[in-house]
């Protein structure tokens, strides 16, 4: 699993007023863990190439003090592995102002992706796919790192950065991103808040690139963006009414503005982005029932089902076999944590906990349809039911312990609509909403009608899911690009509010509270 937090805009540009008025500071010659020098922020190697989300490689630098930092004297390289030397030479000038950035272009293996935003420095970067990146002082920095594989406080060398099996690096090397999955999800190596450890495993992750330049000007993010008014006219037309009980008043749908990108600290943890079988770090673990969680499926890696019980700190993956079928996660049980339950048909399969030796409950959804599953307390009963989305009908039922037809329908939205669930207003009962292209139309009423709160977030082929991240007690939408979650915690367009990497493109995504703390976390389902 890989965080990344989006980083602030615009603080460079506040910075950079101020560097007028002060001088530019020269700092010590050696890469330190204080934050008193720049460090090497980010590197995307896969500029240009075919899939890729910018049209040219980059480096990013930063500077995480107070003061502004001279980069005169400076030079960035590059090592391609099994060279003595460091390829690419490029003498830096110029200053950066505090907190700011400074991004270097390199060169473009093909001509797919976005351009870049202004440059800061142009160099003639060929970054390797298995290598390093190398900031150093004068002459002195660069025979240092040529005559050095560990460049962790070797003075003259101020930051480097090594992934793979390149032969130059900070303590240990970042574990390669696999080429393929880097160029078709648009990663890079990106420094995690600014940290500096002087250990680069440790220091970066892998997440969606974000090249931002000395005035705080960043290019188009793949991630979502800032969402334009919805138009009313693409609201959810005015349905039937529904056999349940609901207002049927038609508030005019809002859509927010979007805000700045979250500034949360948090340190993410930085294991594989595909899960295995293997518990994390940090001793045996325990379900919410209290029983270890050692299920046999992680040693024996066939599980198919994995949890997360984390999107912020660090995490400990479980996993499970399931019966095949559609796999929905919910409060079924009325436990204050979520299960599964598996659909094959009309028949149900509901799981006690999260364990292949799990007890489980059958019953028959008559009538139900193999419609798009989802699940939600509709009756606010404090357990979830289950709902049925054929064409714009939602066949509800209620009592999952006997087999019979639906309690309830709601007429609602198109048949070609994709279908959601969420306590939207944090009233504690679940109602329904509809995805139509990048548009999430939601209602607070178990009914038909026009949408409550109608506002566009991400694009139109990401898959939209809903949960509860800041435990809140109101869901919002989050949206699925590839391997790539991006969270947004309020009902509104803007930026994500955090990513993570996790699992791959074709796995199913499931969101549940697996921890019974009140915040949604992920699964994954790979059939």
């Amino acid at each position: 699993m890989n965080i990344a937090r989006k980083r602030g805009r615009g603080l460079s540009l506040v910075a950079g007023v101020a560097m007028l008025a002060s001088p530019a500071i020269a700092v010590s010659a050696s890469a330190t863990t204080s934050g008193d020098d720049i460090v090497i922020n980010e590197v995307y190697a896969h500029g240009g190439e075919r899939g890729a989300a910018y049209s040219s490689q980059f480096v990013e630098l930063y500077n995480p003090t107070a003061h502004p930092i001279s980069l005169n004297g400076m030079v960035l390289g590059v090592n391609v592995p099994d060279h003595k030397e460091l390829k690419g030479l490029t003498k830096l000038t110029g200053t950066i102002a505090p907190k700011g950035h400074y991004l270097i272009k390199g060169v473009s293996n093909g001509e797919d992706g976005k351009p870049l935003p202004a440059v800061d420095a142009q160099a003639p970067l060929g970054i390797p796919a298995n290598g390093a990146v190398v900031l150093a002082r004068g002459e002195e920095g660069v025979a240092a790192a040529n005559g050095k594989s560990d460049l962790a406080g070797t003075p003259g060398v101020i930051d480097a950065v090594g992934w793979s099996h390149g032969d130059r690096k900070e303590t240990e090397a970042i574990d390669k991103c696999v080429e393929k999955r880097c160029v078709t999800e648009g990663l890079a190596y990106s420094r995690v808040d600014g940290r500096d450890t002087d250990n680069n495993k440790a220091d970066f992750t892998v997440a969606a690139p974000t090249p931002v330049n000395s005035s705080g000007e960043g290019a188009a993010q793949p991630e979502p963006s800032p969402s334009t008014s919805p138009q009313p006219s693409a609201q959810p037309s005015p349905s039937t009414s529904p056999t349940t009980p609901g207002s049927t008043a038609s508030p005019s749908a809002t859509s927010g503005a979007s805000t700045s990108p979250s500034g949360a600290t948090s340190e993410p943890a930085q294991p594989s982005t595909d899960p295995t079988g293997t518990p994390g770090a940090g001793g045996v673990q325990q379900d919410p029932e209290g029983r270890p969680y050692t299920d046999p499926c992680q040693k024996a890696g066939t599980c198919n089902v994995f949890f997360i019980n984390s999107l912020t700190k660090y995490y400990r993956e479980y996993g499970m076999i399931t019966v095949k079928g559609d796999v929905v996660a919910g409060n079924f049980f009325g436990t204050g944590y979520d299960t599964v339950a598996v659909r094959q048909g009309e028949k149900f399969t509901l799981y006690e906990s999260r364990r292949s030796d799990s007890k489980t409950k059958t019953f028959t959804f008559t009538g139900g349809g193999t419609g798009q599953v989802l699940a939600g307390d509709f009756n606010g009963d404090g357990k979830d039911d289950l709902a049925v989305k054929n064409g714009n009908v939602f066949s509800i039922k209620y009592d999952l312990t006997t087999s019979g037809p639906a309690d309830a329908t709601v007429t609602y939205g198109r048949p070609d609509d994709v279908g959601l669930a969420g306590d939207w207003d944090g009233d504690g009962k679940d109602t329904l909403g509809v995805r139509r292209g990048n548009m999430n139309y939601l209602r607070n009423s178990l009914s038909g009608g026009k949408a409550d709160v109608a506002y566009a977030y991400g694009r139109a082929t990401d898959t939209a899911v809903a949960g509860d991240w800041d435990a809140d007690g109101k869901d919002s939408v989050w949206v699925r690009r590839g391997n790539v979650l991006y969270v947004r915690d309020v009902l509104q367009g803007g930026d994500a509010d955090l990513t993570l990497a996790y699992g791959r493109a074709t796995d199913k995504l499931i969101v549940g509270d697996w921890e019974k703390d009140k915040t949604d976390t992920i699964g994954l389902v790979r059939q």
